[in-house]
């Protein structure tokens, strides 16, 4: 069995020193911008065309190079095909593959295909943020079909990518018709060029701040009798909050505190400032931790329109969390928050026009999922052999 070294002529990683940012110069690339066949370029640094001659004199990274995160988020490799110059941090590993025996779509395929993935996690080295050392890259296993068998196997890899690709694609762009249609209805939430109404939110709804059941006390986590909900449920990809991992039991539930179905649940303990005011909806009844405030919406407020309000207000809402190094909005100072609040006829208005562009997007979420599932089997299947 052959390992990477034997197919690549280079194998090597960005720079380790930090060279000197300018406004405007040669784009210097982290591997915040590589993912798993994708570059993610909307933020980099800039460094001088001299630093960046200096930095890739001996190995400039080319078109079908292919870069390969190292540090952080470890594990996910994308070919290049930019089409522009660019110099790479040490988070970054540069593989140069042997054309003439390695595709390089085919490389990247496997170094982001589950069973490379898991190695790459199990070879991870550090204290604190963790590394995947490039002497431990090198020697990563690989058998090696002929070209025209990868060849195959990339182009049938490939389409099914294209496919879960144009589906989040789809996902998004109704997303963005959602709130392009919350502004046009009601304004800049913030600025607010309409003047609606401003109230402080403990008006919208009753403000419950969650707790956690005493550890100490197993009984209180012993089944599944009802989810209990932390931060990492709510996600800005869904509306409602995700199942979560941990259940409380009959006797947790009455420790604890829940909220029932069309409740929005909002993080207001986090360690990042971007994730506080991140919120979801409830479609179901659930138990939550200290780190989320819920509101139970009066009859004069609706649950949607509440939920699109904080999606567009996320900078206002963070500006009254405090400071250090745990970023918190305290009960107390998340009920005073002041937001627009509109006749309930409007909103209701609002949140007909979204029902009918959630459903298609449901069906696009359903048709995501089989094309995840899709892709992830061929992925395995591929580097067992079993696929041509």
């Amino acid at each position: 069995m052959m390992v990477l070294n034997d197919i690549c002529n280079v194998i090597t990683c960005g720079v380790a020193k930090r060279p000197e940012y300018i406004e405007k110069g040669v784009p210097f690339l982290s591997s915040k911008n590589v993912k798993s066949d994708r570059f993610i370029l909307n933020a980099y640094n800039h460094v001088s065309k001299e630093d960046y001659l200096s930095l890739t004199k001996n190995n400039k990274p080319e078109v079908d190079d292919i870069l390969y995160t190292r540090v952080g988020s470890f594990g996910e490799a994308a070919v290049i095909d930019l089409d522009f110059d660019f110099a790479i941090f040490v988070s970054l590993t540069l593989l140069k593959p042997k054309k003439d025996i390695v595709l390089p779509r085919y490389l990247m395929h496997y170094l982001n295909s589950p069973r490379i993935k898991h190695l790459a996690k199990n070879s991870t080295s550090g204290v604190g943020v963790q590394n995947l050392n490039v002497k431990v890259v090198r020697q990563f296993p690989i058998n090696l079909p002929p070209l025209e068998q990868q060849k195959k196997i990339a182009a049938i890899l490939d389409a099914a990518d294209t496919y879960r690709q144009k589906t989040k694609a789809l996902i998004t762009k109704y997303d963005a018709l959602t709130q392009s249609l919350f502004l046009d209805m009601f304004g800049d939430p913030v600025r607010n060029p309409k003047g609606w109404t401003m109230k402080p939110l403990k008006e919208f709804g009753k403000i419950v701040t969650g707790n956690t059941p005493s550890r100490k006390n197993d009984a209180n986590f012993n089944d599944k009798f009802i989810e209990w909900i932390k931060t990492n449920n709510i996600t800005s990809a869904f509306t409602n909050v995700t199942t979560a991992k941990e259940y409380l039991s009959e006797e947790g539930l009455l420790n604890s505190r829940s909220v029932n179905e069309g409740s929005l649940l909002v993080a207001c303990i986090a360690g990042s400032i971007n994730s506080i005011g991140r919120a979801a909806l409830t479609d179901r009844k659930v138990a939550f931790n200290q780190q989320i405030n819920a509101i139970e919406p009066f009859r004069n407020i609706s649950s949607t329109f509440l939920y699109y309000l904080f999606k567009s207000s996320s900078g206002y809402i963070q500006s009254h969390a405090s400071n250090g190094m745990k970023r918190m909005l305290s009960k107390g100072d998340f009920q005073k928050i002041k937001m627009i609040c509109p006749d309930i006829d409007i909103q209701n208005q609002f949140a007909d026009s979204v029902k009918a562009i959630e459903v298609q997007k449901t069906q696009a979420q359903a048709s995501l999922a089989q094309a995840e599932n899709l892709f992830n089997s061929l992925l395995q299947r591929a580097f067992k052999g079993e696929l041509v």
